[in-house]
């Protein structure tokens, strides 16, 4: 990113806290959960089968070659939702 085209295009750049927004973590939780509920939010994952395989899928994060949030399947069990 050049930083000059940000000064002549007088663009600011801030950061955040996101522990500064707690207090709105369940709304966005349910606002989230709705979505991907009814598909209006969308996810595509790369899924890497094996821990024996995680080694291997690690650069992938690093040189793009990953279709999707990148998730190493360890088990066929059913996995533990967790209640907020």
């Amino acid at each position: 990113m050049q930083y000059q085209s940000l000064i002549g295009q007088r663009t600011g750049i801030e950061g955040f806290i996101v522990l500064d927004y707690v207090k709105d973590y369940p709304r966005a939780i349910k606002e989230i959960a709705t979505g991907l509920a009814d598909r209006s939010i969308k996810r595509k994952l790369h899924i890497v089968d094996g821990l024996q395989n995680a080694p291997s899928a690690l650069p992938m994060l690093f040189s793009g070659t990953n279709t999707g949030k990148l998730v190493v399947k360890v088990s066929d069990e059913p996995r533990v939702v967790a209640k907020l």
